[in-house]
C-alpha cells in the first residue's frame, strides 16, 4: 500500500477540538502480542493509555487502516485497529466519572494531518484509571484484526467516501 498523501500536513493548521463530533471515530493500531488479547478479540484493556498520550487517528480525516503507517513511513500490517467513537470517549458522565474525565485534542504531524491525543483532565487513582480504560474498551469496535485487510474495492469505495467528506466539509 502507499503512502496516503493526504495524510501529510502541508501547513494545515490543527482544526479546533470543536470539530470533534459525538459521531466521529478515533482509530488505533495495537500490537498483535503483548497488546492483542485473542480470548476477547479485542486488545488488552491495559494497552490503552490514559495516563499519558494516547495517539490516534481522527476518522474524518483519514482511514482506518491509515493508523498503521508510522512516522518513518512504514506500513504496518501485523497490526490491528480499534475504532473509538468520540462520544464513548467524552461521555463517561453516565459511568461515574464527569464528562470531561477524557477529551481529545487534534495534534498533526507532518505526516499525519489526522493525528490526536486522549487526554485525561481529572485526577484519578489506579482503580478508577483502569475502570476507566475497561470503559473505553468495552465501546470499542474492531476495524482490522492483525493481518487483515480491505479488499481493492472496499478501499477505493471508503476514499472515495471519505474525500467526497473532506471536500463538502
Amino acid at each position: 500500500m502507499k503512502f496516503p498523501s493526504i495524510l501529510y500536513r502541508r501547513d494545515r493548521p490543527p482544526l479546533d477540538d470543536t470539530e470533534l463530533k459525538d459521531k466521529h471515530w478515533m482509530h488505533i493500531r495495537h500490537h498483535p502480542g503483548s497488546d492483542w488479547n485473542k480470548k476477547d478479540d479485542l486488545p488488552d484493556y491495559t494497552k490503552i493509555k490514559i495516563d499519558e498520550e494516547q495517539s490516534c487517528n481522527w476518522g474524518k480525516l483519514s482511514m482506518a487502516y491509515w493508523v498503521r503507517w508510522d512516522n518513518q513511513g512504514v506500513y504496518k500490517v501485523d497490526y490491528g485497529i480499534v475504532s473509538y467513537s468520540v462520544r464513548s470517549i467524552r461521555k463517561t458522565g453516565k459511568y461515574g466519572f464527569s464528562d470531561h474525565t477524557l477529551s481529545l485534542s487534534h495534534r498533526p504531524e507532518d505526516n499525519n494531518y489526522s493525528h490526536c491525543i486522549f487526554l485525561l483532565n481529572d485526577k484519578l487513582n489506579r482503580t478508577q484509571r483502569r475502570d476507566l480504560r475497561m470503559l473505553v474498551k468495552r465501546n470499542a469496535v474492531v476495524a482490522a484484526k492483525p493481518h487483515e485487510e480491505p479488499s481493492i474495492f472496499e478501499y477505493l469505495i471508503r476514499l472515495f467516501i471519505l474525500r467526497l467528506r473532506l471536500w463538502i466539509s
